[in-house]
């Protein structure tokens, strides 16, 4: 279903947001979107919460940063 498409989704979604809020949700969709794509291409990896990502060898991968 798209609100392109579908005049009771659109309807729906205009009762919810106004215009300000449906281009600010298509954007924010549209940039997801797009990083993730990105992300896929490249194969990258997701960082887990609190770690970060070892680049070179010898990085010591987890430790928080100090500065």
């Amino acid at each position: 279903m798209t609100a392109k498409t579908d005049e009771a989704a659109w309807g729906a979604m205009r009762r919810l947001f106004d215009d300000r809020d449906i281009i600010t949700l298509t954007a924010v969709a549209g940039f997801t979107n797009c990083s993730n794509r990105v992300a896929e291409a490249l194969h990258l990896l997701p960082e887990a919460p609190g770690e970060r990502i070892a680049f070179q060898p010898g990085d010591a991968a987890g430790m928080s940063s100090a500065g």
